[in-house]
């Protein structure tokens, strides 16, 4: 596994300057996994105003938590200073944190064995609580006592079973009692951070290990009407969510099919909860609908479905349809085809729009929006339609019967 040079150069100004520096946490787990790590954070015995001296281009993005991130060769890297953590009264922050020189107490208030092992380019790994051993053994366990780190940070149960998603691990048993335990502390958290967790957990690759999510009555705090649905659900959803391969198992194609079952109204009202995006959850929405309904093998009906939901969202949907055990291949083909052809899907594909037919017949307002959508359906079902003269006189004919 290649280090950046850039991160390696960090560690060693650092260390020139007599300061301890360590990767640390998600590289480092990533790194005995032979997994390439996104990230590179680094933690330190040298202060906030020591690193900032010692290195360039830095920003205070933690600064009060002990974090600077250095700019470097494009990237950026955290560098925070050992600490630890006071006292916890909201169960997500701690008041204050103390900086110290002590790396074992630095890794003691971490979350997850895996997430505390430290490691240096030249001296190798540091690891106090057993991190590689549980890797080994594909088991997430808390640092010390489990329940401590969820009540310190109700978060930590959701990332538990989020990297139990990722990594194919199993939550050892007293953490997951732990787990269990104070899941009502989930309340604590805000529904954006437990939207992003369970979207993490729902679009990785052990997919199948989100049963934790039900097993210790998370979401039945956090989102009570989303428990009861998938009481029923959940098994069915993770088989669906399994038959997606990786590239396609998406936040709205995972969400389109969690929703597939339930009514829009109430699906609605739980994306409004998550406080999805707008634009993420209209696209959910349109492919969850469409889900369930069979489309012909058709390449009018393709290409309705297409201008319907989108382009995009089309291919999405049949791949919620392979999930569901549908073969999908000539719908796949024809939508691949009409595309490749060129071939109008749009009304802002045609050869014509409103003001061309408000000039030519005097139409305004709702009639106006009727012609373009006949029109559309003409080109719909015969793209070699879609030219000035050709929808004029289509235009012509529609109006001529709707007027006699």
């Amino acid at each position: 596994m290649e280090i950046p040079k850039a991160a390696i150069d960090i560690i060693n100004k650092l260390g020139e300057a007599s300061y301890e520096a360590y990767f640390v946490g998600g590289c480092v787990r990533d790194m005995l996994m032979g997994i390439e790590p996104k990230d590179w954070d680094i933690t330190t015995s040298a202060a906030p105003e020591q690193i900032k001296s010692l290195l360039k281009r830095t920003v205070d993005t933690g600064i009060k938590h002990g974090t600077v991130t250095i700019v470097a060769s494009g990237k950026n890297y955290e560098v925070t200073t050992y600490r630890l953590d006071g006292e916890y009264l909201n169960f997500r922050h701690p008041e204050q944190v103390i900086f110290t020189s002590d790396l074992k107490e630095d890794l003691r208030r971490r979350d997850f064995t895996v997430n505390a092992i430290a490691y240096h380019p030249t001296g190798g790994y540091i690891d106090f609580f057993e991190g590689t051993k549980d890797i080994e053994a594909k088991t997430i366990r808390g640092v010390g006592d489990a329940s401590e780190r969820f009540r310190e940070d109700a978060l930590r149960m959701l990332r538990a079973v989020r990297f139990a998603c990722q990594l194919g691990f199993s939550i050892e048993d007293n953490t997951f009692e732990a787990l269990k335990k104070n899941s009502e502390l989930i309340a604590h958290v805000s529904m954006e951070r437990i939207r992003d967790e369970l979207v993490k957990a729902f679009t990785s690759e052990h997919v199948s290990k989100a049963v934790y999510f039900t097993r210790c009555t998370i979401l039945n705090h956090a989102l009570p009407f989303l428990a009861d649905y998938l009481d029923g659900h959940f098994g069915g959803f993770l088989e669906r969510l399994e038959k997606l391969q990786m590239p396609e198992r998406t936040c709205v194609n995972a969400l389109a099919l969690l929703f597939k079952d339930m009514e829009s109204t109430e699906a609605a009202k739980t994306l409004r909860l998550l406080k999805m995006d707008n634009a993420t959850a209209r696209d959910i929405s349109l492919i969850s609908k469409e889900v369930n309904k069979e489309i012909p093998s058709d390449l009018y009906y393709v290409k309705k479905t297409m201008a319907n939901i989108g382009v995009e969202n089309y291919f999405a949907l049949l791949n919620c349809k392979i999930a569901c055990g549908e073969n999908v291949k000539p719908l796949k083909e024809l939508g691949t085809q009409a595309l490749e052809r060129g071939e109008p899907i749009f009304i802002k594909d045609m050869k014509i729009n409103g003001n061309v037919l408000k000039e030519r017949f005097g139409v305004s307002g709702v009639e106006v929006g009727m012609l373009l959508n006949a029109l559309h359906e003409e080109v719909l079902k015969d793209f070699e339609k879609n030219n000035e003269a050709a929808l004029i006189e289509a235009a012509m004919e529609i109006l001529t019967n709707r007027r006699s």
